[in-house]
């Protein structure tokens, strides 16, 4: 296999997942537990939400 291959195969891996953007101001939303918290303006939402 080749090298870069072989790290990019390593990086995608690694990688952080996405963060879920605020439905309301679009601001990375921290994840905690079941729940999407939005530090900016405060909108959550819930693991059960659509």
């Amino acid at each position: 296999m080749d090298r870069k291959v072989i790290i990019a195969h390593a990086a995608a891996r690694t990688r952080e997942p996405e963060p879920h953007p605020c439905w309301v101001c679009g601001t990375p939303m921290r994840e905690i537990h079941c729940k999407l918290i939005c530090p900016h303006c405060g909108y959550t939402r819930d693991c059960s939400d659509p």
